[in-house]
């Protein structure tokens, strides 16, 4: 976004301009990415610090249609649902550092994470010989420098784990309709290598059906 406001500015567009194209890209990157328009009810309350700001209101309530309620406490919804839930489920202690930590001296570096394209700014802290890490865009760990949820490529390797060919190297390959003429003479092949593939005997999919 940075990006194209300097070059908006360079255009000469005036500042009234970009801070309205601003609010209207912030509104629809949220309802295309984060809520799903057509299941927002009638009421709608916003929440959160930046509500405070009344030309983002303001830019919701034309698309939605709708009045938009904003609670003078907003920036403290989040702090009071946390103190709900833990009401809830009878939860009395938490290793939460409390407000003395604003006096002890916490060391701040800054790195940028290679492991992939999106090169993230990453901010370390240390807290308590502890580090405290934040800025990935891909989700994931800093300790492990793995990626966070479900990786295509390690599930795929798992599941080639004992299907390899015996004797020669051997490749894994996945099994579909327009792979079924060609599994024979793949084989069969006296490459320096062997084929198998990713089909489960009995099914519909090893049948061709």
């Amino acid at each position: 976004m940075e990006r194209d406001l300097n070059y908006l500015i360079n255009q000469g567009y005036a500042i009234e301009e970009l801070l309205a194209a601003v609010l209207y890209s912030v509104r629809e990157n949220y309802l295309k990415k984060v809520a799903i328009e057509g299941m927002i009810g009638k009421r709608v309350c916003f929440q959160g610090a930046t509500a405070k700001n009344k030309a983002l209101v303001g830019v919701f309530e034309q698309r939605l249609g709708k009045e938009i309620y904003v609670s003078r406490f907003c920036h403290l919804t989040g702090a009071l649902g946390v103190c709900l839930i833990m009401k809830n489920d009878r939860i009395t202690s938490i290793n939460f550092r409390s407000i003395p930590i604003y006096k002890e001296n916490v060391p701040v570096r800054t790195e940028i994470c290679d492991l992939c394209n999106n090169h993230c700014k990453l901010t370390i802290a240390n807290v308590k010989d502890e580090e405290v890490v934040y800025g990935f865009l891909c989700g994931r760990d800093y300790k492990a420098r793995e990626a966070a949820g479900f990786d295509l490529l390690k599930e795929r390797e798992n599941k080639a784990q004992g299907r390899k060919a015996p004797g020669r190297r051997g490749i894994l390959c996945p099994l579909r309709i327009h792979v079924r003429p060609r599994q024979r003479p793949c084989t069969k092949s006296r490459l320096y290598f062997s084929a198998c593939f990713s089909g489960i005997p009995g099914t519909q999919q090893d049948t061709g059906k």
